[in-house]
């Protein structure tokens, strides 16, 4: 289930809100408070922070990864390790060239901050633009043919 911060980000949150739980989308759909502003955060169980990070990992856009620390790791999830005996998540981190490692337990939200840049109609889009290319190319192709005098 996807939330809103109130800067615009969306964000992943636990399919039942927490007792407790601020900064995570109520029923009325609007913020309880700022999460930045009320860290630390209610800590999610274990099974909604496996689901969080499974869904941040398929997303295929940049993420930010809240920890406990109240730290925020921008990057992009390449892999995650749910099966290990500590399980913990990789993250290639802006302007750094080492991948991170974050273990689950640290971690108690993830945003969706990036462009998802799977999302849309990529397949028609591409379409689209192949036939714009051919059609130019065709154009260019029909003119130098004229230029010389074969049509």
């Amino acid at each position: 289930m996807e939330g809103i911060w109130p800067n615009g980000d969306r964000h992943l949150v636990p399919r039942e809100p927490l007792a407790g739980t601020k900064g995570i989308l109520q029923d009325t759909g609007k913020m309880e408070s700022d999460p930045v502003v009320t860290a630390p955060f209610a800590l999610n169980p274990p099974e909604e922070v496996c689901r969080m990070i499974e869904e941040a990992f398929h997303y295929r856009g940049d993420v930010t990864v809240h920890v406990q620390s109240g730290e925020r790791i921008e990057g992009y999830i390449f892999n995650r390790i749910p099966g290990a005996e500590s399980p913990y998540l990789q993250m290639y981190i802006h302007g750094h060239s080492a991948p991170r490692h974050i273990r689950y337990s640290e971690i108690v939200a993830v945003s969706l901050t990036g462009e998802d840049t799977a999302s849309g109609g990529d397949w028609e889009a591409w379409i689209e633009k192949k036939e714009s290319e051919r059609q130019t190319e065709s154009a260019r192709l029909e003119a130098a043919a004229r230029a010389r005098g074969h049509l």
